[in-house]
């Protein structure tokens, strides 16, 4: 297991920018379609800064786009850009006679060439991917043109009613509409029910004391009881762990995104890292407190445990057949809950249109297209892709024929996490070094280098350091 002390964490802190981060990202009846937010937040949502020259384009009657004109799309490696850069993206093209050149990233070059690309207000793409977790700085910034207008105008044929009303309004800040999404990662818990029926167990693990009891219960030395994410970047422990430290009613700031001053050591705090690193340290396998995405894809499939709390990136991943002998036994259920909340962790991707796109009206037309309906239901039906953000999708048919999880009713446990959720802490651009020393604090817990209240009360304490020269205003 890796130690980190508090130099070297201190040392690589100015390298953070770099660090690769999510692979961040899933009722009684089917809900009515929610209306589309206005200015009202929801507890997940931002308010961020007004941005500066971001005056929304005005309604026209007819797109100014022709044929024969080209889109250029700066985009990602996961699936859904994947699919995109190939056949879905021909279609496009023969549908509107508008050519597409996209770029697909990895995500350490994503967030660089990005962040350089609206920074400098440049016109070299007409779309851009939202990452999920730079949102609040690339709208605050006024880098993001609004959307509004648009959606306005073609109001039926997007459809914002269609995507969750918490998932929709990650895109949003002061009554404005800067991305519309395209995927919903959303942690869930995954289990073998197999492993479970063995050992007696009838249900899920409820709440997390029932977690860690089951855990006892079925942990052997051939099959772990549980693997997370372990490793300390704000890309694995301080992804999974704040659905415990929230669900014992805590959080990593104060009031996020208003106040930014970090909780870190509060005693929902200690209590929730104890019972996220006894779980770690007692159930799991060897050397999770290294473990990022791909480990805990690989372990699973491996059938090295029994269960896991991810996001539907992962959890897609692992229920390939081809690479999981074990896929036919798996289930899934909400993510336990603590002594305040159940609190599932998400992270929304999208699509965003730079105040410097040179014809507006081009890059709307490609977006449009890309989170319509039937593009998300083909891109979800031909590829491994369950972490759709489209309402109608998840609980249609043929997604519930292909993706038969949770007896057939993984579409609607989706649905009812999302509104859980509160993500706010997660896309303001202080949370990448933040959670990143967090991450540090729990692998020194979890490989007892230090005390819990020790280790919090070290990281509290640097992280107050950290958004001070930030020039972010805490609190004592």
């Amino acid at each position: 297991m890796r130690k980190v002390s508090r130099r070297q964490f201190l040392m690589g802190v100015a390298a953070i920018g770099a660090v690769p981060l999510l692979a961040a990202c899933q009722q009684p009846a089917a809900p009515a379609p929610t209306s589309a937010p206005g200015a009202t937040s929801a507890p997940g949502a931002t308010s961020a800064p007004k941005p500066a020259g971001t005056t929304a384009p005005a309604a026209t009657s007819a797109p100014k786009v022709s044929t024969g004109q080209t889109v250029r799309i700066m985009g990602g490696t996961s699936v859904y850009d994947m699919a995109l850069s190939g056949t879905l993206n021909k279609e496009f093209t023969a549908q509107t006679g508008i050519n597409v050149q996209m770029e697909t990233l990895t995500d350490p070059i994503l967030l660089q060439r990005s962040e350089l690309e609206l920074s400098s207000g440049g016109s070299s793409y007409d779309v851009i991917r939202m990452f999920f977790i730079k949102t609040g700085h690339f709208i605050g910034a006024g880098w993001c043109s609004p959307l509004d207008a648009y959606i306005a105008r073609d109001a039926k044929e997007v459809d914002v009613s269609d995507f969750p009303t918490y998932a929709f309004q990650v895109g949003q800040a002061n009554g404005h509409t800067y991305s519309l999404p395209w995927g919903a990662d959303v942690q869930l818990l995954a289990y073998r029910k197999d492993v479970l029926d063995k050992f007696g167990v009838t249900n899920a693990p409820n709440t997390f004391d029932d977690l860690k009891s089951v855990c006892a219960k079925i942990n052997t030395k051939e099959l772990a009881a549980i693997v997370m994410r372990g490793a300390p970047q704000a890309s694995a422990a301080a992804w999974i762990y704040p659905a415990f430290l929230q669900a014992y009613g805590g959080n990593v700031f104060a009031d996020p995104p208003t106040d930014l001053t970090p909780t870190l050591n509060t005693q929902s705090a200690i209590d929730s890292a104890v019972m996220f690193t006894t779980l770690l340290r007692d159930y799991s396998v060897p050397g999770v407190g290294n473990f990022i995405y791909d480990d805990i894809v690989t372990a699973m499939s491996q059938g090295k445990a029994a269960m896991n709390i991810d996001g539907t990136f992962a959890l897609g991943a692992m229920m390939d057949p081809t690479k999981n002998p074990q896929a036919a036994n798996m289930w899934f259920a909400e993510v336990p809950k603590g002594p305040q909340a159940r609190r599932p962790q998400m992270a929304v991707h999208g699509w965003l249109i730079p105040v410097g796109a040179k014809n507006k009206d081009l890059s709307w037309e490609w977006i449009k297209w890309a989170v319509s309906k039937s593009v998300i239901k083909e891109v979800a039906l031909d590829f491994p892709y369950p972490p759709v953000v489209r309402q109608s999708v998840l609980l249609d048919a043929d997604y519930l024929k292909k993706y038969n999880w949770a007896g057939g009713k993984f579409g609607q446990l989706v649905l009812d996490s999302i509104p859980l959720t509160r993500i706010a802490y997660r896309y303001v651009s202080e949370f990448l070094p933040v959670g990143d020393r967090l991450g540090v604090a729990l692998s020194q817990i979890l490989s007892n280098q230090m005390k819990p209240k020790d280790a919090l009360d070290a990281a509290q304490k640097d992280a107050v350091d950290i958004l001070t020269r930030a020039g972010v205003k805490v609190h004592s």
